[in-house]
């Protein structure tokens, strides 16, 4: 058996198969390292325009800002949709305090905020008179009755 095994090498050896083969996986294994790098820094240009994108956005400073911009009619000139607000979002993120939010927590605003844009529908001016103020208690409460319940 070992006689044949050394048989069979030799023939191989001579054929040049073998070095063959060698010289075909070291060239598989370079187009692999040379695709893998180009993904890598078409990733990398991703990530930096992205970046780049977000460090354009002037962020929105303040709640009331935020409530004008996402209440305006659907269209106009500081209209926030739910890209704007993420946006918005990932740049108090990035730039903002550390830790404030996460991303979970980002997606969740987002989606609320873009369901309360859309069902806002218009009301008439409620008239608030001093009388109404003076029974509203401070607790958010109309009443101990409302309080205790």
């Amino acid at each position: 058996m070992r006689q044949w095994l050394r048989k069979v090498t030799r023939r191989q050896d001579a054929s040049g198969s073998n070095h063959q083969q060698r010289i075909q996986l070291a060239e598989y294994s370079q187009k692999v390292a040379e695709d893998k790098t180009r993904k890598q820094e078409e990733q990398a240009q991703k990530r930096a325009k992205a970046a780049r994108e977000i460090d354009a956005i002037s962020p929105i400073q303040t709640v009331t800002e935020l409530d004008f911009c996402v209440l305006l009619p659907v269209g106009s000139n500081r209209y926030l949709n739910v890209s704007d607000i993420m946006k918005q979002l990932k740049w108090h993120k990035v730039h903002g305090a550390k830790d404030a939010i996460t991303t979970v927590e980002m997606h969740a605003r987002a989606s609320v905020l873009s369901e309360e844009s859309t069902s806002v529908v218009e009301e008439d001016d409620l008239e608030i008179t001093v009388q109404d103020l003076e029974e509203f208690d401070s607790d958010g409460y109309d009443s101990e009755e409302d309080y205790y319940k």
